[in-house]
């Protein structure tokens, strides 16, 4: 659930291909 809130949450708010790979290290930080 927080992956995808915080996927959701950054993602709409830039469409940008660098947004999409905060996005994917916040992933990473809150599965570790």
């Amino acid at each position: 659930v927080l992956q995808k809130k915080v996927g959701s949450s950054v993602v709409p708010n830039r469409e940008s291909p660098e947004s999409k790979i905060s996005t994917e290290k916040d992933m990473e930080i809150i599965i570790l």
